[in-house]
This record gives C-alpha cells, sequence and structure tokens, in this order.
C-alpha cells in the first residue's frame, strides 16, 4: 500500500491518498533549501527519485518479457506448428502490429510499420493477405491476459512505491457496460446480438462490453465482450473474481437489484449503489419519502431472485445503509452501501465515491472515441475479439506507463502555484504511445531505457489544465451537427 509519508489532499474527499501531494511537498523543500544566489533548480531537474523512472522501467520490461517469451507463443498459438519458422510476422510483431493503429487501412498500417524498421532491413512491406492469415494463428486472450498481468503487476508494485491512490486504502472499482456496433455478416449475427427498431429491415449486429473501472488510478481492471444482457450478468459472472477485500464495487440504477445486491453481499468487498427512489424496493421508497438521510434496513431478496439466490447460495437477506444526496438540481439521490459505519464512512464521502464512478463512463468515451474501438479492422468474429482485447490492453498500458509521469505533471503543476492543476492529456498520449510500441517493445533491449526515456520527453509535453466543476448547457443540435461531432469532434477532446 501507499507509503505512510504520503499525505491526504483536498480534492473534495480527505481520504484520498495522492502522489502528487507528496512530490510537491518534496518539491517545495528542495526549492526553499536553494541559497539564494543560486538560481533554483527548474521542477524537473528536482523530480529525480529512484523509483520515478525504476518502477516504470520495471513494468515496460516485465510486458516485454511475456510478448517474447518462447512458453507465451506455446500458450496463445491457435495450432503446435504455429509461429515454428522465421517469417515477416512472429508472434511480438504480429501483436504489435494489431496494437499500431487499428483503425487505419491494413496496407497503410504495414508500410507505417515498414518505414519504423519493424520488418527488418526490406525495403518493402508483407502483405495484407500475409498479416490476415498471420493474425489467424494467435488467440486474442493472448491480449486479455497480457492486460490481466499488467493490471497484477501494477497492484502487486506500483503502492509500495507510492503511485498507487486509495479511498480508506481500498480500491474502488466502477462497473459499467456500452454497446458496441459490429461489422455485418452471418457469423457476427450468429455469434452476438441483432438490434432491430421501428423501422423495417435486417437489424444492427451489436455487442455488449462490459468494464471494471478502477475509477481512482484510471484504467479497466478487467474488460468482457459478448451478446446483449442485462448488466448484472457481467458483474456477477465475469467481474465477480476481481471483487475482493481491497475493493468496493460503485455501479448505478442498472445494477438495482436485489440479486445483484446479494451476489455481492456475499463476496469479501463492499459495494455502493445508486438505486431508483421509487418502484424499485419497499424498504427504499419508505426512505425515499421520509426526512430520514441515513438510515441502516434490511434488505429481502425479490420472489424472482430467490431462485438465483439459492442456486448460488447467497444470503436472502442483507443488511445495508440507504443515503440520501441532494443533487443540485434538487433531485433526491439514494445510495445503497454495505458500508454500514457512519463515523469511518460519513455520508457526504459516500456521496463524493459515488460522484467518481462518472470516470467509468469517460473511459467507455476514450475507448470508442480516441480509440475507435468501433473501427473494427475485419468482419471475422476471431478478429473482432482480437481487436477489443488489444484496445484494453492499449488502453492499460497507456494508463500505468504514463502513472509515473501523470503524477509528476501534477506535482510541477501545484509547485509552480498554477491556477490549475495539469495532467497528461489522454488524447495526446494515445498517439505517442502507439508511435513509438515498435522501439519500446521490439527495440534492443540495452536500448530500451533510452527509447523510454524518449517516449516520456515527448509525454511532458501533451499536458493540460484539470478544469473541475466545468458545465456547460447543451445545445440543440440538428441530425447532421450531432453525426458530425460523434464522428469528428469527440475524437479530439
Amino acid at each position: 500500500m501507499p507509503h505512510q509519508d504520503q499525505i491526504s489532499c483536498d480534492i473534495g474527499n480527505p481520504h484520498v491518498q495522492l502522489l502528487q501531494d507528496r512530490f510537491a511537498l518534496s518539491l517545495i523543500g528542495e526549492l526553499s533549501s536553494v541559497g539564494r544566489d543560486s538560481p533554483p533548480p527548474s521542477p524537473q531537474e528536482t523530480l529525480q527519485p529512484p523509483e520515478r523512472e525504476e518502477v516504470t522501467t520495471r513494468f515496460l520490461r516485465a510486458m516485454r518479457d511475456f510478448l517474447h517469451a518462447p512458453d507465451t507463443v506455446k500458450t496463445y498459438r491457435v495450432r503446435p506448428p504455429e509461429f515454428t519458422r522465421r517469417r515477416d510476422f512472429t508472434l511480438p510483431v504480429l501483436a504489435i502490429t494489431l496494437l499500431s493503429d487499428h483503425a487505419k487501412a491494413a496496407q497503410n498500417r504495414l508500410t507505417d510499420l515498414l518505414y519504423r524498421g519493424v520488418f527488418g532491413d526490406t525495403t518493402i512491406s508483407p502483405t495484407v493477405s500475409a498479416f490476415f492469415q498471420a493474425r489467424t494463428k494467435v488467440q486474442s486472450k493472448l491480449f486479455h491476459d497480457w492486460a490481466d498481468l499488467a493490471v497484477n503487476f501494477f497492484y502487486a508494485n506500483y503502492p509500495e512505491n507510492g503511485f498507487a491512490t486509495t479511498w480508506h486504502d481500498r480500491y474502488l472499482f466502477g462497473a459499467d457496460c456500452s454497446i458496441l456496433n459490429l461489422p455485418d455478416n452471418p457469423n457476427t449475427r450468429a455469434h452476438f446480438s441483432v438490434h432491430h427498431n421501428q423501422l423495417p429491415g435486417d437489424g444492427t449486429v451489436q455487442a455488449q462490453a462490459s468494464f471494471l473501472y478502477d475509477l481512482l488510478n484510471d484504467f479497466p481492471v478487467h474488460a468482457a465482450l459478448g451478446k446483449k444482457q442485462a448488466e448484472k450478468q457481467f458483474l456477477l459472472n465475469d467481474h465477480a473474481p476481481y471483487l475482493n477485500a481491497k475493493v468496493v464495487s460503485v455501479c448505478d440504477m442498472g445494477y438495482a437489484d436485489s440479486g445483484v445486491i446479494s451476489g455481492l453481499s456475499a463476496l469479501p468487498g463492499d459495494f455502493i449503489i445508486r438505486v431508483p427512489p421509487q418502484h424499485s424496493f419497499k424498504v427504499v421508497e419508505s426512505f425515499a419519502n421520509s426526512p430520514a438521510t441515513d438510515e441502516i434496513v434490511t434488505l429481502s431478496v425479490s420472489c424472482r431472485q430467490k431462485a438465483l439466490v439459492s442456486t448460488r447460495q447467497w444470503p436472502e437477506q442483507v443488511t445495508v445503509r440507504l443515503v440520501k444526496v441532494v443533487l443540485p438540481s434538487g433531485e433526491d439521490e439514494i445510495l445503497m452501501t454495505s458500508l454500514l459505519d457512519k463515523d469511518t464512512y460519513p455520508a457526504a464521502d459516500i456521496a463524493w465515491v459515488y460522484f467518481r464512478r462518472w470516470g467509468a463512463e469517460t473511459a467507455f468515451n476514450r475507448f470508442k472515441h480516441q480509440l475507435e474501438a468501433e473501427c473494427f479492422s475485419s468482419g471475422k468474429v476471431p478478429n473482432i475479439e482480437q481487436d477489443f482485447h488489444a484496445m484494453e490492453f492499449l488502453q492499460v498500458l497507456e494508463t500505468i506507463l504514463n502513472k509515473v509521469q501523470d503524477s509528476a505533471t501534477r506535482a510541477v503543476s501545484k509547485c509552480k502555484q498554477n491556477k490549475y492543476e495539469y495532467h497528461v492529456k489522454r488524447a495526446g498520449a494515445y498517439p505517442w504511445l502507439t508511435a513509438n510500441l515498435p522501439k519500446l517493445f521490439l527495440g534492443k533491449l540495452p536500448s530500451l531505457s533510452q527509447h523510454l526515456e524518449t517516449y516520456l520527453t515527448q509525454l511532458r509535453r501533451q499536458t493540460s489544465p484539470i478544469r473541475p466543476n466545468r458545465q456547460f448547457p447543451r445545445p440543440k443540435l440538428t441530425p447532421t451537427q450531432r453525426l458530425n461531432f460523434q464522428l469528428y469532434s469527440k475524437k479530439r477532446t
């Protein structure tokens, strides 16, 4: 967990431990110790603790080692003979090709990688046919497990170096789902879902993506893709193994179900769920209509959920706490939580935590627009799954690789006493990361530190201010303006 010398930062909740405050204090201390006649060092010069680059380098080495390990080839190839002969597309080269600009036309992508030296000294890029044949040889599970490895490395190493953010010494995981439009062909129609509306036609092929998102450290802990279904199915079936005693799950009204509440109460962690004040649970309706603002009640499982609860041996009655929050609009928001200790977890803290759930929404915005996740490079089901999990890994990689630099950027802005706190701009970080993937993962190992420093140097210029509590009235747009916003403007934010 984070070091004891970290202090709390008042950004709306005093229990959130943030690294940049420790950096800011150390910077101010160093600046104040400089003699009057000597020029003060720049903030970047003072930010050189040994762990600053060391943990990032170890993370990158671990990701490289996994990609180049002989066991990785044996585990994730589709058939045993694959990747045994010397080809242009070795497994590492193929993986980086799949991660690089997947929304581009395949030939343009291969040409760009040729100019970056991915295919060696040759002057001719591999054919598109060779690329698509090569990608059939590797399982999509490669990127899913690679992302798991990155997540496990973060929680095993970054907290002890003081680079993980927690709330009451616990992690906040937000669950959320989003719909992805897929290429339309018989295979995708059979494997995923087909959405119909009031207009005649064959419908649109869609899949449902679910993220379990670390709200304070800003990356997906786990991602799943499947047919359209109730959001709770992903939470209880796919994400449940990640909800340990160190985790507080934060969910919106889509998860306000007695079966979900019973299932989460059977897990080691805790939960905070927004529930509708009407047409939900009798105890909630009674609480919503009463003057009480913080009350502990007993919730019974509904008749429709008793079969599920009995099958999985979950409790049929759960003791929960209801918290009433008055929103700026005057509307009452009802939050249900298993955090029963009112002294340790005041109502204001519960409200603050649920407000942080919005990070899962913005994560899907980046996933679908900045990473262009719906621009699948192929219509085949295995290739769609490859692209999805490749983008999942890229989102995890970007956050963890930039974590130390982002903390330093925030600390420097505080040290300079800027009007706003600055952070690494995601919209600028992704292009730099994809441009540097070949050097970071395929370059010679002795040059790794140099390539990493080059990437971080570029990253230091990709900063933007954090303007808290910004709100703008939504303008009424014509259909053409809405389409233009979704296709072009939203990608630049």
